[in-house]
């Protein structure tokens, strides 16, 4: 166990220092249901200071005991809070959909497609947790 936080440290950071063109950096923290509950960590990096913007990041989903995932993301909205978006890791490939408030909090379900068993349903929420470029400006008085 030690070993496996150990780890996810540093993969998270090493990525971290990749991120140079980045518009802002947020850690997430979330929650993700896939045949198991498990616990969502990663970095997540805005891409442009669009409406809509890219954003890629690394994780880390384990349920603490068997089933520990690295892996890469992509999401990218298209209409106001919606997003679509795909997972990539070692042996699963999962396109996900989903709604996105303010790139501070994400709600998404997904279809986990891998080359072993049959695919099945994901579902899951992340918390961001970064710096003010990471979210949306709420722009409440418009002249």
């Amino acid at each position: 166990m030690k070993q496996l936080i150990i780890k996810t440290f540093f993969f998270i950071l090493i990525f971290g220092f990749n991120a140079i063109y980045c518009q802002g950096i947020a850690l997430e923290v979330g929650y993700k249901s896939d045949k198991i509950n498990k616990l969502h960590l990663g970095t997540n990096y805005r891409l442009s200071d669009a409406k809509n913007p890219l954003n890629l990041g690394c994780f880390l989903d384990t349920n603490f005991e068997n089933d520990n995932t690295f892996g890469i993301s992509a999401q990218q909205r298209f209409y106001e809070g919606f997003e679509i978006g795909v997972n990539l890791s070692k042996n699963k490939i999962e396109p996900t959909i989903g709604i996105n408030i303010l790139n501070l909090l994400r709600l998404n379900t997904g279809y986990i497609l891998t080359s072993k068993e049959s695919g099945y349903l994901t579902f899951g929420f992340n918390i961001a947790i970064g710096e003010d470029g990471f979210y949306d400006r709420l722009n409440l008085l418009r002249m």
